[in-house]
């Protein structure tokens, strides 16, 4: 009758521990979930920061091909020269924070990347685990 006990406790056990895992797989599931999520929006974000530095490195070539044509012509020029120069250095700042962001933006998504990888482990472990306890 012992033994009966001790089996039925272990049985009990391992419901319990099966439904902790079952558990454990939902919550992981859902992160996985999150974290695809905010991939996505990292990587939509990125899009979005490239295409502003496109645009910033085409504005600050026009500029300068601008500021080239003014100082041709110096002697009646040399005010607007000054305010080109001035607003090219705003966007080549711009460009740069811009450049900035895309790295930061890539670093989050590896960074995202590597966690996604770590739950999806963690799951396939758990479904193992939930596998080996339904075999029992």
């Amino acid at each position: 009758q012992d033994l009966l006990r001790q089996k039925d406790s272990s049985l009990q056990d391992m419901i319990a521990d099966k439904s902790r895992f079952e558990n454990q797989c939902v919550t992981l599931q859902e992160q996985v979930t999150t974290l695809r999520n905010q991939v996505d929006l990292l990587h939509d974000s990125m899009k979005v920061s490239n295409e502003k530095v496109s645009e910033l490195c085409e504005h600050v070539e026009k500029k300068e091909r601008e500021i080239q044509r003014v100082t041709q012509d110096n002697s009646t020029c040399n005010e607007h020269v000054i305010q080109l120069q001035i607003e090219s250095k705003r966007h080549l700042q711009a460009y740069e924070q811009a450049v900035v962001q895309v790295q930061s933006l890539q670093d989050e998504i590896k960074e995202t990347q590597q966690l996604l990888n770590t739950r999806e482990k963690e799951i396939e472990s758990l479904t193992v685990c939930r596998g080996q306890l339904d075999d029992k």
